[in-house]
């Protein structure tokens, strides 16, 4: 998954994040980088599910799905935007603005859902499974 690194490592820069991260929508960390020591495999579980909570919210009050989950800890925040079948995750330092981090999540999005759907679709060639000639 070289691309999807390549834009996790940009955006992480651009933001000026000390973590940054792309799960599965059920939590499996697909790419991250870290410069706080963060356990990247919790965090990408407690995203999705905050994204999974999120969105049954969403339901009760009829606002629909989410756009990002914004939570701030001591100052800190922390932004996760759900992106189809994947959720990117933002940490940021006490001076990182929320909204900047959303900002450059937003600009990496047709990147980030591109990369993903390469991978979804396996190496160029591939038609799906392959079977023995018996």
């Amino acid at each position: 998954m070289p691309r999807l690194s390549t834009i996790i490592k940009g955006l992480k820069e651009q933001s000026a994040a000390v973590a940054a991260l792309i799960s599965s929508a059920d939590g499996l960390v697909l790419e991250a980088v870290d410069d706080a020591g963060l356990d990247l495999e919790s965090l990408a579980a407690y995203a999705a599910s905050s994204v999974m909570v999120s969105e049954r919210m969403g339901e009760t009050t009829a606002f629909g799905s989410p756009e990002a989950v914004v939570i701030f800890y001591r100052g800190r925040p922390l932004v996760i935007t759900p992106l189809g079948p994947v959720v990117v995750a933002l940490v940021g330092t006490e001076h990182t603005p929320a909204g900047a981090l959303r900002m450059h999540i937003r600009r990496a999005t047709v990147d980030l859902i591109s990369a993903v759907q390469d991978e979804l679709q396996g190496p160029p060639g591939a038609s799906g499974p392959t079977t023995a000639a018996s």
